[in-house]
């Protein structure tokens, strides 16, 4: 009665080998589970890989392999179909090893953003890599939902579906665009597959643009030094030498960047373009469209020669400039009168909508170059606070 009594106690305790883990893992990641979790020879045993109750195959060659003749089971990468139980069974001399590992996939980010009324907003949601299925929902058709909270939404017919765009409709990249966001985009959004995962919760700060400050230049009353070398002829060979360094520097710039085009642009134009600019510049910026044109700090001469170069070519060569600044900047009244004297244009303020911007600057052009040229833009950006433009035809 001994004996029998101390091999029924071995027994039970062959049958309560077994332990069970639980594991968080991120989406994406690999993943490797050991048979055992402790230092034993198992080398000659019969190691079974289970999965959800079915038998993982030695020979599989999908995401789930199995390695080292059972040791390891490998995921990789994780998605959340390899969520589930894993049962790894040990058989060696009639005892039985069973480890259990319980694995949850993370593959809901969340997000807040913070974003200015007006501005673009995207919302993220990436798709598991796995065979797209169709879904049905008010954004996206096709990997993920996008869904706006119930208790932040709003009636749909006050969306503009026009403002609402997926990027990537056939990727698994499902991140949505909101163009000029409203403040009553402000709310918690949420992406889901088509199973019910959620892939992503976005929250999103709505908050009122700030008001831009009124650019002032330092200075901006001081007016271009005079020119005392009207009568010398040293001002016209520093321009003529000027315009021909202009011209070699910026043909070694295109020629660089596009080294198998022909090209076709007017040096004359962007230096009188840059010179009208530099009238009104001061210190650092001075400094740097001097050097841009050519021309040394101490050449006072530059817009009085420029002027007289236009008028000496005015029977084969029309040139114009001119200069359209932001209603919001204060332009200086020497430079306003400078830019008459020496450009014959007076600086023109921006009007309220690209279209109109559009509009004006191409009739300027065409009524320069007597509708030679009738379009020199195709739209201004409503933030544009300086735009400097010049056209030049032969007569």
């Amino acid at each position: 009665m001994r004996l029998q009594a101390t091999l029924c106690v071995l027994l039970q305790l062959i049958f309560e080998l077994s332990s069970c883990t639980q594991l968080w893992v991120i989406h994406g990641s690999t993943l490797e589970l050991p048979c055992v979790i402790f230092q034993s020879d198992i080398s000659g045993a019969n190691i079974t890989w289970k999965f959800k109750g079915k038998d993982v195959s030695p020979e599989a060659t999908g995401p789930v392999r199995v390695k080292k003749n059972g040791l390891y089971l490998s995921i990789s990468p994780v998605t959340s179909a390899n969520e589930g139980e894993y049962v790894c069974l040990v058989k060696e001399n009639n005892v039985e090893m069973i480890n259990f590992f319980k694995i949850a996939v993370a593959a809901s980010f969340d997000y807040t953003l913070k974003v200015f009324e007006g501005s673009p907003v995207h919302l993220p949601c990436h798709f598991p890599t796995q065979q797209p299925s169709l879904c049905q929902c008010a954004l996206v058709q096709r990997d993920g939902c996008w869904e706006e909270n119930e208790s932040e939404s709003q009636d749909d017919s006050d969306y503009d579906d026009q403002r609402l765009k997926l990027l990537y409709p056939l990727d698994h990249d499902q991140t949505v665009l909101i163009r000029g966001t409203v403040m009553e985009d402000a709310g918690i959004y949420h992406c889901e597959s088509t199973e019910g995962q959620k892939l992503s919760t976005i929250y999103i700060i709505v908050e009122v643009a700030p008001t831009p400050v009124p650019f002032l230049c330092k200075d901006s009353s001081t007016a271009w030094e005079p020119c005392q070398e009207e009568i010398s002829r040293t001002g016209e060979p520093m321009l003529q030498e000027s315009l021909a360094r202009v011209s070699m520097k910026l043909y070694s710039y295109l020629r660089q960047t596009y080294p198998s085009s022909n090209l076709l642009f007017s040096p004359i134009s962007i230096s009188g373009m840059l010179s009208h600019l530099l009238l009104g510049a001061k210190d650092d910026t001075r400094r740097a469209i001097e050097r841009a044109v050519c021309v040394p700090h101490d050449f006072h001469c530059l817009h009085f020669h420029t002027k007289k170069l236009r008028e000496k070519l005015s029977g084969s060569l029309q040139m114009a400039s001119q200069i359209y600044y932001n209603p919001q900047m204060n332009l200086g009244e020497s430079f306003t009168n400078q830019s008459i004297q020496f450009y014959e244009a007076k600086p023109t303020r921006l009007l309220n909508t690209s279209e109109e911007n559009t509009q004006m600057i191409n009739s300027w052009v065409a009524n320069k170059t007597n509708n030679k040229i009738t379009q020199l833009v195709d739209s201004i950006p409503p933030s544009t606070q300086l735009l400097p433009t010049a056209a030049e035809f032969a007569a």
